[in-house]
């Protein structure tokens, strides 16, 4: 019998979504209506709205991604990248609010940060369409009449955050080559870190687990450390860049 080849992560990934760089103010309702569903109405972490958009003051200085559903034309999940601008003026990023009190000085000392050599990657919302188990009875409801294909498409689902996480990379990383952007942070759930780490996305933990909307923990990426991608990462990574450079190259300064 013949062997089965294991698709790519990048032939995976591609098969059922394609990142998206949400310029326009269309794409940019889609963003606000995904963390409106998710971080209001699934989780309350903050206060719904008739106008069913979560936005807050930060939105104005960030660089927004997607991940559209290939089959269904549904938008998946979003990310977000504050990029560190002039009209934020000396507005700390999320993180220097609620975290930088408790960085572990070993592995980041914030003293030694310089404004506008940093960023923050937040707000990431998977629709919960796109967190369904195959146990699920429920079918996720327009992404497919095929039972065979919504088996797989499930499978699929844990790529969302790794292709979210790496378009807002290849901004990142881009923004490291032509800006001096030294360092990335996120404030995520310790669970949601490993399995990013798992693919390669060189996050170190720099400060304890508090509560916050749950346990979270600060994580940093320095860009000038070597990465440590998997070469299946890499290979994604440089399918994301092929679309994405191409569409927020131009809305840079």
């Amino acid at each position: 019998m013949p062997t089965s080849i294991r698709p790519s992560l990048r032939g995976q990934f591609f098969s059922y979504f394609t990142p998206v760089y949400a310029n326009t103010d269309a794409l940019k309702a889609e963003v606000y209506g995904i963390r409106h569903h998710v971080y209001c109405d699934e989780f309350g972490f903050e206060a719904g709205n008739s106008r069913r958009i979560e936005k807050d003051r930060y939105d104005d200085y960030s660089h927004h991604f997607l991940v559209r559903h290939n089959n269904s034309g549904k938008y998946a999940g979003c990310i977000r990248l504050i990029l560190p601008s002039d009209a934020l003026g000396d507005t700390p990023l999320p993180v220097e609010e609620h975290f930088f009190d408790t960085l572990d000085r070993d592995i980041l000392d914030p003293s030694s940060l310089v404004r506008g050599e940093f960023a923050e990657l937040s707000r990431l919302a998977v629709h919960g369409d796109f967190r369904k188990r195959t146990t699920d009875r429920n079918r996720p409801e327009g992404l497919t009449n095929n039972l065979e294909e919504l088996e797989h498409t499930k499978r699929a689902f844990p790529l969302i955050n790794v292709g979210l996480y790496l378009s807002a990379f290849s901004l990142a990383l881009y923004c490291h080559t032509y800006y001096g952007l030294n360092n990335v942070f996120m404030v995520s759930e310790p669970r949601l870190a490993r399995n990013i780490r798992r693919f390669g996305l060189g996050f170190e933990q720099a400060g304890p687990i508090v509560d916050y909307h749950g346990d979270r923990a600060p994580y940093v990426f320095k860009a000038t450390n070597d990465r440590r991608m998997s070469e299946e990462t890499q290979d994604l990574l440089d399918g994301i860049n092929d679309i994405l450079i191409n569409q927020f190259s131009p809305h840079l300064p």
